[in-house]
């Protein structure tokens, strides 16, 4: 997942442009820092990553072709089954 950017120094000259003093832009800014890390670390946590996919594609894969493969056994031992029934 791409990384947020926040600009705190933007931020900062937005804020004093504005007419806020100095140490309080600082301080909203490095608030605001605080909360989109805090947000950006709980997207990332909730969020798959592009190998998380890979890793339960490769493991579903697997589980179908198991599936597959148990199924062709029971077939063809209730067929062996049926047929060994129907000789004399």
């Amino acid at each position: 997942m791409a990384d947020m950017h926040f600009d705190t120094q933007k931020m900062v000259e937005r804020l004093e442009g504005a007419g806020v003093p100095s140490p309080q832009a600082r301080a909203h800014s490095a608030g605001l820092a605080e909360v989109v890390n805090a947000f950006e670390a709980t997207i990332t946590e909730r969020f798959a990553s592009k190998q998380d996919l890979e890793k339960l594609k490769t493991q579903l894969i697997a589980w179908v072709v198991s599936v597959v493969v148990s199924v062709g056994i029971l077939q063809t031992t209730l067929i062996v089954a049926l047929v060994l029934k129907l000789l004399p």
